[in-house]
C-alpha cells in the first residue's frame, strides 16, 4: 500500500512526506484487499494538486520522489527504475528495523567502554501521523501480555521488528490510535523527536496513550488496564457509529420547535426504497412515543432533516470507510446540515439479521438528530457500538427515554403505551434485587452473566463495569445463560442454554458445537443445567439440575454414577439453585437475590448475603447479611 512506501522513504531520510496530506488507511476493514499502487499513487498527487496549480512545483515534486524511489531500490538491489514495481512494495512490506537507512553515526557515535550492561524493556510498534516511526516505552504495566500484533527485538543501537505473533493482525496499534483519536479526542504530538533523551516527554505521551484507553474501557466496561487487550481490540473492530463517545451536546443542542420534517434524499439506495421509507417511519415513531415530538416526510421540498447514503468521502469532513467500521454518523440539531444523518451506502444492510439491522442503526443515528450524544449503557439505543440482537426488536431503554425526556418533555401517550411493558432496565449491579443467570472464572476474572449483559469482576481493578456478552463473544454465546464453567486444564470455557452447549477455546467456538447436553452423560428428562462447579485440581465438575447434583470426570468425559440430592452434598443450599462459583476457596452459591458461601471442608454455610455483594457495590444493599 502507498502509504507503506511513504513510511520506507521517510525511513531512507526523506522528509517530503511530512508536508502530504494523506489519507488514512483503511485499517478497520478485515480481511480488505490492498489497492493498486498507482491509483494511491494518482489520489495523493491529486490531493497536492489542491494546494498547487504551479506545474514546475508539481514537476519538482514528482521527481523527488522518483529519485527517493530509486534510492531506496539501490539500496536494497533492485532495479533503479523509480517506480513502484511489486518487487519495491514486497521490500517495502518486509519486517525490518526502524531506523534510517542513510543516517551515517559516524566513528564518535559509539560506546566508550567494553563492558555493557542491557535490561529488558517492552516496546510497542507505532506508526504515528504517516510522517514518524517511533518504539516508545510503554509504562502502564511492566508485566502486560504482549500486544496482538508486532513483537519487538532490542540492541543497543536499533530495534528490530519480528513477524506478527498472531493471526489477526489486521488491527494494529497504529488503527488502536485512530480509533481512540476519532471517538476520544485522544491527540498525539504530531512531531517528536526522533530520539528523543528526555524520559519525562517519553513518561508524559505514554501515560496519556494509556489513560485514552483506560477511558474507552471504562465507557465500555471493559477492566480498565490501559492496554490495548484482545477484548479491547474486539470492542474496537465492532461496527459503530461514526460520533465521538466524549462530546457532549449540552441541553442547549435542541429543537425548537415540535413538529419536524425530514426527506430521503437521492435516488440509488442500496436496498429496497419503500422499504426503507417503512424503517425510517417506524425508528421515529420510537422517539414520538416517548417524547411530545411529530416527524413529518417530504417529497423534494426544504426540510429540517435530510436522511441519505453516501460512499466513502461525501464532502462533510468524516469520510465513510467501506464496509464494516462506521456504519453511519449524524449530526447535532441545527441549521443547515444540522440534524442531517448519512449511511454509509457500503454496508450490507438489511431489514433482519443477516447483516447490519437498517432500523437498529436508524434508530441510534436519529437519537443523534434529536440531540442525544452517545449513552454508555449497553442496553441503550444510544450505545455507540452496533448491537443488535436478532431475537431482541431495537427498543429505547428506560435511558433513552428518561434522556430523550428530559431535552422535550413526556409525550401524552407515554402513560398509557407503557404502563403494561415499560421501557426495559440495564441491570443494575446496585439493585437489591439482582440475581444472576450463570457465575464463572475466567483466568483471574469472575464473570456474573444477566440477560444480554455480564459483569467483570478482575483482582486488580477496583471498578466492575457492565457490559455486553457479544462484546466479548460476538455472535457466538447465547444469551439469557443457564449455566457456565471454565475448565483451566484444557483451556476451554463451556456455555449451557436449554439441551445444548457451547465450548469456547481462546474466545473462539470449538468445531461441532453446540452439541446436545446428553453427549456428556445426561438422561433425556434432564432438559437443561442450573449451574456448575468445576474443581480444577480435582478435575471434575459438579453439574446442578432441580434437586440433584451429578458428578462428571472431566479425564475420562464420563459421569461418574448416579446423580444424588443436593441437600445431602450440599447442606444449607436451596434448590433449584441459580448459578455457582468456585472462588478464593470456597463454593458460592446465588438463588434469587441471595448469595450462599460454602465451605466444601466442613460442608456447611459460612455465610449469606446480597447476590452483588461480590461486585462490591458502593451503595447500602437492602439485604441484611448473615454471619454463620
Amino acid at each position: 500500500m502507498l502509504w507503506l512506501c511513504f513510511v520506507t522513504l521517510m525511513v531512507t531520510g526523506q522528509t517530503l512526506v511530512t508536508a502530504l496530506p494523506l489519507r488514512t488507511p483503511d485499517l478497520r476493514r478485515p480481511h480488505a484487499e490492498p489497492p493498486e499502487a498507482d491509483q494511491e499513487f494518482a489520489e495523493v498527487k491529486s490531493e497536492r494538486q489542491k494546494r498547487t496549480t504551479d506545474p514546475d512545483e508539481d514537476a519538482d515534486w514528482t521527481t523527488e520522489f522518483c529519485d527517493n524511489v530509486q534510492k531506496m531500490q539501490r539500496f536494497f538491489g533492485l532495479p533503479p527504475s523509480g517506480e513502484l514495481t511489486r518487487e519495491t512494495l514486497a521490500v517495502m512490506k518486509k519486517p525490518r528495523c526502524g531506523l534510517s537507512d542513510v543516517e551515517r553515526f559516524g566513528e564518535s557515535v559509539r560506546w566508550k567502554k567494553r563492558t555493557l550492561s542491557y535490561r529488558k524493556t517492552f516496546y510497542k510498534y507505532l506508526l504515528k501521523e504517516f510522517n514518524q516511526i517511533c518504539f516508545p516505552h510503554y509504562p502502564c504495566k511492566s508485566d502486560f501480555r504482549r500486544f496482538p500484533g508486532y513483537s519487538l527485538v532490542t540492541t543497543p543501537l536499533s530495534v528490530t521488528v519480528v513477524e506478527p505473533a498472531v493471526d489477526d493482525h489486521d488491527y494494529t496499534l497504529f488503527s488502536g490510535l485512530e480509533y481512540l483519536r476519532h471517538f476520544y479526542g485522544y491527540k498525539p504530538k504530531s512531531e517528536r523527536q526522533k530520539r528523543t533523551t528526555d524520559p519525562d516527554e517519553d513518561a508524559d505521551w505514554t501515560t496519556e496513550f494509556c489513560d485514552n484507553v483506560q477511558k474507552m474501557q471504562r465507557f465500555f466496561g471493559l477492566p480498565p488496564s490501559g492496554e490495548l487487550t484482545r477484548e479491547t481490540l474486539a470492542v474496537m473492530k465492532k461496527p459503530r457509529c461514526g460520533l465521538s463517545d466524549v462530546e457532549r451536546f449540552g441541553e442547549s443542542v435542541r429543537w425548537k420547535k415540535r413538529t419536524l420534517s425530514y426527506r430521503i434524499a437521492g435516488y440509488k439506495f442500496p436496498i429496497q426504497a419503500s422499504k426503507v421509507s417503512r424503517v425510517f417511519r417506524a425508528a421515529w415513531k420510537l422517539w414520538s412515543n416517548v417524547a411530545p415530538m411529530k416527524f413529518r416526510k417530504r417529497g423534494r421540498k426544504e426540510a429540517d432533516i435530510v436522511i441519505s447514503f453516501h460512499h466513502g468521502d461525501h464532502k462533510d469532513g468524516s469520510p465513510f470507510d467501506g464496509k464494516g467500521g462506521v456504519l453511519a454518523h449524524a449530526f447535532m440539531p441545527g441549521s443547515g446540515i444540522g440534524g442531517d444523518i448519512h449511511f454509509d451506502a457500503d454496508e450490507d444492510w438489511s431489514f433482519n439479521s443477516t447483516g447490519i439491522n437498517l432500523f437498529a442503526v436508524a434508530a441510534h443515528e436519529f437519537g443523534h438528530a434529536l440531540g442525544l450524544p452517545h449513552s454508555s449503557d449497553p442496553g441503550a439505543i444510544m450505545y455507540p457500538a452496533y448491537n443488535f440482537a436478532p431475537n431482541n426488536e431495537p427498543q429505547l431503554s428506560f435511558r433513552d427515554v428518561k434522556d430523550v425526556q428530559h431535552l422535550y418533555g413526556i409525550s401524552p401517550r407515554f402513560a398509557s403505551e407503557f404502563s403494561k411493558k415499560p421501557p426495559p432496565r440495564t441491570p443494575d449491579k446496585c439493585d437489591p434485587e439482582l440475581s444472576f443467570d450463570a457465575v464463572t472464572e475466567l483466568q483471574q476474572e469472575v464473570l456474573f452473566f444477566k440477560d444480554r449483559f455480564m459483569w467483570r469482576k478482575h483482582p486488580m481493578f477496583d471498578e466492575t463495569g457492565i457490559t455486553l456478552i457479544s462484546s466479548l463473544w460476538p455472535d457466538t454465546v447465547p444469551l439469557y445463560l443457564d449455566a457456565a464453567y471454565e475448565n483451566v486444564e484444557k483451556n476451554v470455557i463451556l456455555f449451557f442454554k436449554g439441551r445444548q452447549y457451547w465450548m469456547l477455546r481462546q474466545l473462539k467456538l470449538e468445531e461441532g458445537f453446540p452439541r446436545n447436553i446428553s453427549d456428556l452423560g445426561f438422561p433425556s428428562r434432564i432438559k437443561s443445567v442450573d449451574a456448575a462447579l468445576h474443581f480444577r485440581n480435582d478435575r471434575y465438575t459438579v453439574f446442578f439440575t432441580g434437586h440433584e447434583c451429578w458428578r462428571y470426570n472431566e479425564q475420562q468425559k464420563m459421569m461418574e454414577g448416579s446423580p444424588t440430592l443436593i441437600e445431602q452434598q450440599w447442606p444449607g443450599i436451596p434448590t433449584p439453585i441459580d448459578a455457582a462459583v468456585i472462588y478464593d476457596g470456597f463454593a458460592h452459591f446465588f438463588k434469587g437475590n441471595i448469595h450462599y458461601t460454602f465451605d466444601s471442608s466442613s460442608k456447611c454455610v459460612v455465610s449469606t448475603g446480597p447476590a452483588n455483594d461480590l461486585l462490591e457495590c458502593k451503595e447500602n444493599n437492602e439485604i441484611p447479611t448473615e454471619r454463620r
